[in-house]
């Protein structure tokens, strides 16, 4: 199916959207996390299933001088690899472009 990647409906995680995932990170009283689609992609990496949770994707995004990173967990698993071989190719553009990517997944 194909969708752009801020509605595709695959990207869901019991219920609830994943993209754009959620920032977190080390950070002080004044940091700034980005908010939805900010930042700029600077890393993709996969996460086999473990004790956390299910195969996933982590992205490391950079805001305002700051890295901060989130996950992608989605209920279907085969989604993962295919979206990590898409978002690779896009490392170093806006989050913002890459919402609006159409994607097949």
């Amino acid at each position: 199916m194909q969708a752009q990647l801020r509605t595709h409906s695959k990207l869901k995680y019991e219920g609830a959207r994943t993209w754009p995932p959620d920032w977190g990170g080390a950070y002080r009283t004044t940091t700034l996390f980005p908010i939805g689609e900010q930042g700029i992609l600077r890393e993709v990496k996969l996460v086999d299933r473990d004790y956390i949770g299910p195969s996933r994707l982590e992205l490391v995004v950079d805001y305002l001088g700051q890295k901060h990173s989130g996950q992608i967990w989605v209920d279907d698993t085969s989604v993962v690899p295919k979206l990590y071989h898409i978002l690779k190719e896009h490392v170093g553009e806006p989050l913002s472009d890459l919402g609006s990517l159409v994607v097949d997944l």
